[in-house]
């Protein structure tokens, strides 16, 4: 963790050292926007990785062990993308014409409300069927690394307190999709491969490292984090069926999540 605080310093630096030379040489103003926006962003990343265990505490409200080591790298992930779309939005992508609406994230509040209100209705009757099987037959859906299980309303509780936190990360990611891997270059089975891999490629070495190790030597890569490791192996598949269906409704949506209003 160490090592992270220490490269968001440099790049909180680099950024305000290229911020205040844009400044003085009155260079473009691509680069005077993007140095300042990146400098914020890795004061954020910087602070964010200083502070983890104040933010995002094991506390009474933040009561999942080990959830929350997940939520944790979910949000750092999800800063080091935004870094990156925007870097690629000043300097590739915006001296080409393009605008944030292109990105599918320009939207009306009627379109973000049924967009909404139909995953709410899709999420409550989905758990309707689960809740009616597990009466009628007493049992659940299992497969692998899923399980779809009736819950208690203190797991509800719960849901409500992380699910704004990965919501920035779902979010984030799905820009990052719609902006990186759509277009005639990534059409059909292979635009969803590099989806794929685009997020679960630096999970799968990890765990390549991690097991790899363990299987040739008798110790992990990181021993400490042994309960973490399993968890990411249960969010290679989830993270490959999340960007499968964000790349499904890119593709049905004209090549936009969110139609620009």
């Amino acid at each position: 963790m160490r090592l992270l605080r220490q490269v968001s310093l440099v790049l909180v630096i680099t950024f305000a050292i290229v911020m205040i030379s844009s400044l003085v040489k009155n260079s473009n103003k691509n680069i005077k926007s993007w140095s300042m926006i990146m400098l914020v962003i890795s004061m954020i990343q910087y602070f964010y990785l200083k502070w983890q265990m104040e933010i995002i505490p094991e506390s009474a409200f933040f009561g999942a062990p080990t959830v929350n080591p997940t939520v944790y790298w979910a949000i750092n992930v999800a800063i080091v993308m935004l870094m990156l779309m925007i870097s690629s939005h000043f300097i590739a992508k915006k001296p080409e014409g393009a605008t944030i609406a292109n990105y599918g994230v320009k939207a009306s509040v009627k379109t973000v409300l049924t967009a909404f209100v139909t995953a709410v209705l899709a999420i409550g009757v989905g758990y309707g069927l689960l809740y009616i099987i597990d009466a009628v037959f007493k049992t659940d859906f299992r497969l692998w690394t899923f399980a779809v299980k009736t819950f208690e309303w203190h797991h509800v509780i719960a849901l409500l307190k992380y699910a704004p936190l990965f919501f920035i990360y779902y979010f984030i990611a799905g820009i990052s999709v719609n902006m990186n891997t759509t277009g005639e270059k990534y059409e059909g089975f292979k635009g969803y491969i590099v989806s794929i891999l685009h997020f679960v490629g630096g999970l799968v070495l990890y765990l390549i490292y991690q097991y790899g190790l363990l299987f040739t030597t008798g110790v992990a890569g990181y021993p400490a984090e042994s309960l973490s490791s399993i968890i990411v192996i249960g969010l290679v598949p989830v993270l490959a069926v999340a960007v499968y269906s964000i790349d499904s409704f890119i593709e049905k949506q004209g090549m936009s999540m969110l139609q620009p209003s």
